[in-house]
This record gives C-alpha cells, sequence and structure tokens, in this order.
C-alpha cells in the first residue's frame, strides 16, 4: 500500500515537532506579541527587583541603573551588565564569564538565556558568584 504524500505528512508529523520543538515555538510567540510598552515595563520591573535583591543579599555590590542599564560593580571592580535590547525584545548580560541573551517565557513567566534556558536568577547567582569570589544566592520571586 502506498502513501499520498499528504497522509504520509500527517502521519510523520507529530513525531516531527517534540515537546521542546512546541515550547520553544510558543516561546518565540509570545516574544512577538510582546508590545514595546510591555517590554519596558517587565525589564523596568526586572531591574529594580534584582536592586532590591541584591541591597538583601548583603554583599557589598554597587547598583548603577541609567538608561536601561544596570550596572553592577565589585568590590574587585569587575562589572555585570544588563542591558534591555528594545528592538529584540531581549535582556542582555555581560559578565566576566560572557555574554548571555536572555527571552523572557511567557508560559513560565521568567527571563531564560537564549542559549541553554537557563532561569536569569540562577544565571546571575552564578555569575555574581564568581565575580564577588564568594556564594551569592539570592531569588527574584
Amino acid at each position: 500500500m502506498r502513501l499520498r504524500p499528504s497522509l504520509a505528512f500527517v502521519l510523520i508529523l507529530p513525531h516531527l515537532f517534540t515537546c521542546t520543538t512546541i515550547y520553544s515555538l510558543i516561546s518565540l510567540c509570545s516574544q512577538i506579541t510582546m508590545t514595546d510598552f510591555e517590554f519596558n515595563d517587565r525589564i523596568d520591573k526586572l531591574m529594580v527587583a534584582i536592586e532590591d535583591a541584591i541591597e538583601e543579599c548583603e554583599v557589598d555590590i554597587d547598583c548603577e541603573n541609567a538608561g536601561g542599564i544596570l550596572t553592577l560593580t565589585f568590590d574587585n571592580r569587575s562589572q555585570i551588565i544588563l542591558s534591555r535590547q528594545s528592538a529584540l525584545k531581549q535582556l542582555w548580560v555581560a559578565a566576566r564569564s560572557g555574554g548571555f541573551y536572555l527571552n523572557f517565557e511567557a508560559v513560565q513567566q521568567h527571563w531564560a538565556c537564549d542559549g541553554n534556558g537557563e532561569e536569569l536568577a540562577v544565571l546571575l547567582n552564578r555569575c555574581m558568584s564568581d565575580q564577588a569570589g564568594e556564594e551569592i544566592e539570592f531569588d527574584l520571586g
């Protein structure tokens, strides 16, 4: 028995789209539909939440928030820089360990690394601990 091409495609289709692929498509659609206002509002609230969380963790990290860029400066003068990328609707993080591009994941309601899916709080805890030379852990709640 020979399958018609359209029927063969319908039978194979479920195997082509794994849960990860479907999740990525949903995430991409949510990024595309986020308005500039929503994006900027999320980033503004996030930057304030990061500053508040750093103040509560009792580690000497200077925070400077200006022009959509949050700069975290450590005692050893190293920095982590978080910057909004409005055109791409991304948050970029530059740290000593590298550069990271984060997208807002609408399903989980958090920012996650484009390359490996690492959540922003986990990424910041790792990078800040590395640069401060001591364990830092905070929650963006």
